[in-house]
């Protein structure tokens, strides 16, 4: 069996698990995958609304993020050159 690998959680960046939910209805296993926190008030994580049949699914599911938005210089500060990045507060999401 390959080894499950899940990145940590994208809210707080703390360790994730995998469930096993047991369907009791048809007897079947799906799997879900959350961070450990369990606590809504601390992490928007600790729950997961989806589960899969195969733990890969899950895995996969849990793993995939979404790309950072692009930013774009807005501004003219001291501190901007062309191609290097700017934390300055000139930069706005598009």
């Amino acid at each position: 069996m390959t080894e499950i690998i899940l990145l940590p959680c994208p809210f707080c960046g703390g360790e994730a698990v995998m469930e096993e939910i047991e369907e009791k209805i048809f007897g079947s296993v799906r799997f879900s995958v959350g961070c450990a926190t369990e606590d809504e008030a601390t992490c928007m994580g600790y729950q997961s609304l989806t589960s899969f049949a195969r733990r890969g699914d899950a895995a996969s599911a849990w793993n995939t993020r979404a790309a950072p938005a692009a930013r774009k210089h807005a501004g003219d500060c001291s501190i901007y050159q062309p191609g290097q990045p700017c934390d300055c507060e000139g930069y706005a999401n598009e």
